[in-house]
């Protein structure tokens, strides 16, 4: 028989592989995949930049106006969403960062300090 002592509390301990990255945000994208987890990609949206602008110079040899942009695109704004990182998670997984996530937010609004806190399907 085990006679391991009965522990009222557990150590999680957190460790970051060597290709660990923090990446910024401005929106998600995703779906369900056809196994039933759910796919979140995580972007940013940006303005796109032309590939080349063109402009006249001035007599003094100054910039002056621009005169050519390319691609044109008249009248239709170009807007790039550039894929951070793909997260697929459970439903129960989801359900549970998706109200930790709410929470963050709400303090944050509210001015709330630096905290860290993990999102788990076990949190009350």
């Amino acid at each position: 028989m085990d006679e391991r002592p009965e522990s009222s509390e557990v150590q999680f301990v957190f460790t970051k592989p060597p290709d660990y990255a923090t990446v910024f945000a401005t929106g998600v994208w995703g779906g369900i995949t056809p196994q039933g987890f759910v796919c979140a990609d995580f972007f940013v949206e940006t303005s796109l930049t032309p590939d080349t602008v063109a402009h006249a110079l001035n007599a003094d040899g100054t910039l002056g106006a621009e005169i050519k942009r390319e691609p044109r695109v008249d009248g239709v704004a170009r807007i790039e969403r550039r894929l951070q990182v793909e997260v697929l998670l459970s439903p129960e997984a989801a359900r549970s960062v998706a109200e930790w996530l709410l929470k963050r937010a709400g303090e944050a609004e509210a001015g709330a300090s630096v905290i860290s806190e993990e999102a788990s399907s076990h949190d009350e």
